[in-house]
């Protein structure tokens, strides 16, 4: 009799022990999957196709999603007809959100280099990635254009909540492989990390 009212409490103690290590112990995440990479094709700022699969199986590659929204506010008129951002400004905003943009294009001819392509993708329509172009100057990789989101969609590069794009990069392998975890590619923090997986391999 005293051992059964004994155990009761000791059980008790346990499933609290366990509670408060589940709580406590943080989030559990799952191991990386590597999974073949999705597939899209999109238009650059002069309207012809890209496909991304004319890269896989052949190099590594970056695929960069970036805020090319700058554009379309920019080119946006006041009610007089005058735009609303002064010459800086302008600058100032492209700079902003074609950052990373700029940074590869320092980096661009060691990454070729390394067989490594770059692809970036915003929701800028190709006339408006044609006008950054135009202010920014040449990039030497392609910059494509997905107005309806769906790539976005595809790569998780969507906020449905505050239902806006957003950025990120990653990295795809030689053998056209993505990491992948919970439904999606995982993005890597920023650049350097990326340059870092490029080397390492996923």
């Amino acid at each position: 009799m005293h051992k059964r009212v004994l155990v009761l409490p000791a059980a008790a103690l346990i499933l609290i022990a366990l509670v408060v290590y589940k709580q406590t112990r943080g989030p559990v995440e799952l191991p990386a999957a590597q999974v073949a990479v999705p597939l899209f094709s999109l238009l650059t700022p002069t309207n012809e196709l890209v496909k991304l699969e004319r890269y896989v199986g052949r190099h590594k590659i970056l695929v960069v999603f970036f805020d090319g929204e700058a554009v379309a506010e920019i080119l946006t008129p006041t009610a007089d007809g005058e735009s609303a951002f002064s010459e800086e400004a302008v600058q100032t905003r492209l700079q902003s959100g074609y950052g990373d943009l700029l940074r590869l294009r320092e980096d661009a001819e060691r990454l070729s280099d390394e067989n490594v392509v770059i692809v970036a993708v915003s929701t800028a329509l190709p006339q408006h990635n044609r006008k950054a172009v135009e202010i920014l100057g040449e990039f030497p990789f392609e910059i494509l254009s997905d107005p309806d989101y769906s790539v976005h969609e595809k790569w998780k590069r969507y906020d449905t909540v505050a239902q806006r794009p957003v950025a990120g990069v990653f990295v795809v392998n030689r053998a056209g492989l993505v990491r992948w975890r919970e439904g999606g590619p995982i993005p890597e923090p920023n650049l350097e990390s990326a340059y870092r997986r490029l080397s390492e391999g996923l």
